[in-house]
């Protein structure tokens, strides 16, 4: 019976370690809701990465509906690469080949050596979590994203701007193990009023 409170203060310390998670705010799922019908979208902006091979590009990318058309490029237009397609198939082309694949990811890791996340990058540069499982979303203090960790990445929305009548992420940092991507969006445009 002595050690009963010591093994209570126990049990209540490690509970007090292991934090609930944070429901999401009220006004979450109506934004939820209004960012998701935005399927039609351009953005250009920057990305830089702490990848050796290629630090920096510009990013073109234009939604319609399932289908995107993106282009990354480096200073001058050197090294451009162009992916189009749905998330299920993907056609990439440099000066050297054209390829389709369900695996743009690899690819690009191949080619490039670091990779964007294609299939998610529609979503998360709205603000909002992909299709399917996330691990962990935390909320800044105007209901809106601020961390995600999905696929495999963690995803801080650092900055946002105001669009129109839209919110939307200005500047996202994407981590995934050693590598880390910042991307930079300078303008949106057709986007619905």
């Amino acid at each position: 019976m002595r050690g009963l409170p010591l093994l209570l203060g126990l049990g209540l310390s490690a509970c007090a370690l292991q934090p609930a998670p944070m429901p999401p705010p009220q006004s979450w799922a109506k934004r939820q809701a209004e960012l998701v019908t935005l399927v039609h979208f351009n953005l250009s902006g920057r990305i830089s990465s702490n990848a050796a091979a290629v630090p920096s590009a510009r990013l073109n990318w234009r939604q319609t509906g399932p289908s995107f058309e993106a282009l990354l490029s480096g200073p001058f237009g050197a090294g451009a690469v162009s992916i189009s397609g749905t998330p299920e198939d993907v056609l990439l082309r440099n000066s050297q080949e054209t390829v389709r694949t369900a695996q743009p990811e690899a690819w690009l890791r191949e080619r490039v050596g670091w990779s964007l996340p294609v299939r998610s990058l529609r979503y998360w540069v709205l603000g909002l979590p992909a299709p399917g499982d996330y691990v962990q979303q935390v909320w800044d203090d105007r209901q809106r994203l601020g961390v995600l960790v999905q696929s495999g990445w963690t995803l801080k929305f650092e900055q946002y701007q105001l669009v129109e009548r839209w919110e939307l992420p200005r500047l996202l940092v994407l981590e995934r193990g050693d590598l880390r991507v910042k991307l930079l969006i300078d303008e949106w445009r057709d986007l619905p009023t």
